[in-house]
């Protein structure tokens, strides 16, 4: 994953609703008790998930037409757990160890640099 991918990711700041950041990007708080945001570069086609409990991920490279399906979903988070969390690596923004379906995120601890 680029640097500047990441540094994308930091500097989104979310509203209400659906957002357009650039002609590159897209961002889009989500109705779902299992994702609060969502947010998509075209550009790197990096796409940027908030959990509710405020942790970060960034899935890359993912088709603009696979963030569109969430943006979309009836249930973003059925979505994204058949359909982006088993095939996109991860990466959690606050770090850089790449979190795989085989690697799952460690819970209640913090993950390490």
């Amino acid at each position: 994953m680029k640097i500047a991918t990441i540094a994308w990711v930091a500097l989104i700041v979310l509203g209400g609703g659906c957002q357009r950041v650039d002609s590159k990007s897209e961002s889009v708080v989500l109705r779902s008790s299992a994702i609060r945001e969502a947010a998509y570069d075209r550009g790197t086609q990096a796409l940027s998930v908030v959990f509710p409990n405020g942790s970060r991920y960034v899935y890359a490279p993912v088709p603009e037409q696979t963030f569109l399906a969430l943006r979309d979903a009836r249930s973003p988070g059925q979505f994204f757990n058949s359909e982006i969390k088993p095939r996109y690596t991860a990466l959690r923004a606050t770090s850089a160890r790449p979190v795989t379906p085989d690697r799952p995120a460690r819970r209640g601890r913090p993950v390490p640099p």
